[in-house]
Formats: structure tokens, C-alpha cells, sequence
């Protein structure tokens, strides 16, 4: 039994202001991974559930894992590393204990050491690496960080999957609870059950502000599914109760020709998807937005930051002031509904 545990940052501690809570893609393609091989895994999404700290260990006590990832971004390191610790010394099952995510690829020497309960990190994007800790406990893991009794040695570089294809679909139907959402406008008063999906990864831009803890993919190189592939897993999505798609490509007009194929064969086979995205605003036009409209879309979140030429140039953003008017002005006369990500206190 493998075991993956999703930490948030405010684990124990209230927050009043409203977040949208994704499903973990990542765990899900790695639980699909194991699946494929005959190997049980179990998802605690404690950001999704909100399950205490004792439910949590209650739940790895009824289990027994061999294997425990931990997903967590900087602030739930110190929660993460005491679950680590518990399962160490508490779970004689236990093989491995191994933290994922963003502070495991950018910073794994400040959690490895000859005291650490970790038995090491997966670097970047990290599904197939974790599949293969479980089934090839032998071979020394690639893209990896641990201690070899000396010091803290990285392996490999930064993990980036290159054939999105031929990763399994993510186990959706594990995600299947009402907790998951984004609280984007989408012109209808009902509650959606929300999918996510990503059709492709990577952002080639050098944005000053960019923090990995909030990028869904790594690396600049962009990857991308083929058309049948995001198209079939669109209908899994549908026959498993999903209402709505929330794309969580980090850009996901960067390649207009393919949006517009995506959109083209949604329209060709009658395929009624509600679906939102995000992007920049210099990598969309009116007649891409026109069909996107009219293939499902109803809301785009456009990354602004700011409103001012000389921010946008310290930022190293790239677009222009009048991108961000006319991408919102196209986007409302087509009707698709729209969000702007904005940055107060700007880094430079």
C-alpha cells in the first residue's frame, strides 16, 4: 500500500479568504502509475478534506503503507516533516518516506540530513519517479535528492515528463468531492462539479515575479498533449459526474493553431464540455475567443499584475498595457466571462 498525503499551508489554522482548491494532478497521474502495475494507492488530500493531524494518523495507522510521499510547499514543510517523522518511527511498514513537490525540487538540502525522517526528494515533475521508488525499491532513483551518509547529493537535474502522452489519465475518481472548485464567474447560478485537467506544460517566458509554488508544470520547454488525448480524457471526465473543466495549463493559448484544433474537434464530434482556463493576454485574438466560446469556454483568468508599461518591463513580462484591453474587451464582447490576476507590491 503506497500512501500520498497533499499538505496545505494553513493546515490547523483557520484562513477566512477563499481559495480555490484544485485536485492534485500530480498525485493523481502517480496513482494512476501504480495502478497500472497492481499497486493500492491512497490519496489523504488534507486540502480538500480539512482532516485533522490525529485523522491523518489514523488513517496511515488503519493502512499500514509501505511507501509515504508527501506533497507540500514551503510553509507546510515543518507539518510535513513531523508526518514524516510519525511514520518513521511509528509504522514499522514503512519503507520509504519521500517528499514531492516544489520545496523538494528547488530546496531538498534544507530537509535531508543524517537526523531527517526523510528518505529523500523527487525533483520536478515527479509521477513516473515516484511509480518507480515503489516498483524498483533497487535502482538509485534519477532526479532525486538524498543523503548518502556524507552529505545531501542530487541526482539528475529537475524532472520535465516529455511524452504527456504516454502518461496513464490522472485517477479522477478519486477527486470526485464537492470540496473541489475555483471560484471563477461563470454566468450560471448552479453548483458545478468541478474536473481539472492540463493539456500541456511548461512556460518559455522569464517573468520576474514567477514563483514555482504556483506554476502547475516545470521548466520553460513547452510539452503538449495531442488533440484525442485531451479529447478522451474530456469524455472520462463526463462519464464520471464532472460538469465543469478548469484547464490548469500554466498558458494555455500559448499555441493558438492548437487551442483552435482542440475547440474544432470539441465542435466536430457535439461534445457540450463547460470548461475555464488561464493565460496571458498577448496570446489570445478575437476569433480564437469567438471559438472558444462557442466550444464551451466560459471563463478566462488573464494574467495582468499590473497596469503600468514601465512595471511590466521591470517584470520582464514581455506583453504591453493595451494586450491586457484588448484581451478583456474581445473576451466580453464574445461572452466568455474573465478574471485578472493582479500583483500588489511588485518585486524591482
Amino acid at each position: 500500500m503506497v500512501v500520498f498525503i497533499r499538505i496545505p499551508s494553513w493546515w490547523g489554522r483557520s484562513a477566512a479568504h477563499p481559495e480555490n482548491v484544485m485536485s492534485p494532478l500530480d498525485i493523481g497521474y502517480s496513482v494512476s502509475l501504480l495502478a497500472r502495475a497492481g499497486v493500492p494507492a491512497e490519496i489523504i488530500d488534507v486540502e480538500a478534506t480539512n482532516a485533522s493531524y490525529e485523522d491523518v494518523l489514523a488513517v496511515l495507522h488503519r493502512l499500514r503503507p509501505t511507501h509515504v510521499f508527501l506533497h507540500a510547499i514551503t510553509p507546510a514543510v515543518p507539518d510535513a516533516l513531523r508526518l514524516a517523522r510519525f511514520a518513521r518511527e511509528s509504522l514499522p511498514s514503512v519503507r520509504k518516506v519521500v517528499l514531492v513537490g516544489q520545496h523538494a525540487t528547488v530546496s531538498p538540502e534544507t530537509v535531508l540530513g543524517a537526523d531527517s525522517p526523510l528518505d529523500l526528494c523527487l525533483r520536478g515533475e515527479f509521477e513516473e519517479d515516484a511509480a518507480r521508488v515503489v516498483l524498483a525499491p533497487d535502482e538509485e532513483p534519477s532526479c532525486a535528492a538524498f543523503f548518502d551518509g556524507h552529505a545531501v547529493r542530487k541526482v539528475g537535474g529537475v524532472r520535465e515528463v516529455q511524452d504527456l502522452d504516454a502518461l496513464p489519465f490522472p485517477a479522477h475518481a478519486r477527486f470526485r468531492g464537492s470540496r473541489y472548485r475555483v471560484f471563477h464567474p461563470t454566468g450560471v447560478r448552479r453548483r458545478w462539479r468541478w474536473g481539472f485537467l492540463m493539456s500541456s506544460r511548461g512556460c518559455p517566458f522569464k517573468c520576474l515575479y514567477c514563483s514555482p509554488t504556483l506554476r502547475n508544470s516545470f521548466g520553460k520547454k513547452y510539452r503538449v498533449r495531442s488533440t484525442e488525448s485531451v479529447i478522451e480524457e474530456l469524455r472520462v471526465l463526463g462519464s464520471l459526474g464532472f460538469t465543469i473543466v478548469h484547464f490548469k495549463d500554466d498558458i494555455f493559448t500559448l499555441d493558438k493553431e492548437r487551442i483552435a484544433a482542440l475547440c474544432d474537434a470539441l465542435l466536430s464530434r457535439g461534445m457540450r464540455v463547460n470548461w475555464t482556463a488561464q493565460t496571458r493576454p498577448d496570446t489570445v485574438d478575437r476569433p480564437l475567443l469567438e471559438l472558444m466560446k462557442r466550444a464551451g469556454c466560459r471563463t478566462l483568468g488573464f494574467g495582468v499584475e499590473t497596469g503600468s508599461e514601465r512595471m511590466i518591463e521591470r517584470l520582464c513580462k514581455g506583453n504591453r498595457v493595451d494586450d491586457v484591453r484588448n484581451a478583456f474587451r474581445w473576451a466580453r464582447e464574445v461572452g466568455i466571462r474573465t478574471v485578472g490576476f493582479f500583483i500588489l507590491g511588485s518585486p524591482g
